[in-house]
């Protein structure tokens, strides 16, 4: 279903899904999304447009952990 929605319809369908607690469901939107994002045509205009290309590097992911403490309020806040 997501390949078929363009990436403003998966985003807003994502928040909608999220809004009403279906996060499993606005997960996999959001990530289909992201899968999708280095076929983008759209052009793009920051010096890191190579960065913005290259596909998600699973490696990183949790990268952010080390910077966890100071995020907290925010986790919250999103929680």
């Amino acid at each position: 279903m997501a390949a078929t929605l363009s990436v403003d319809q998966a985003l807003r369908k994502a928040k909608s899904f999220a809004r009403k607690g279906a996060a499993g469901e606005a997960e996999r939107l959001y990530r289909s999304v992201l899968d999708r994002f280095p076929d983008n045509k759209r052009m793009v205009t920051t010096a890191s447009s190579a960065q913005v290309r290259e596909k998600l590097h699973s490696g990183r992911s949790k990268a952010w952990r080390k910077y966890e403490n100071h995020l907290g309020p925010l986790i919250e806040g999103l929680g």
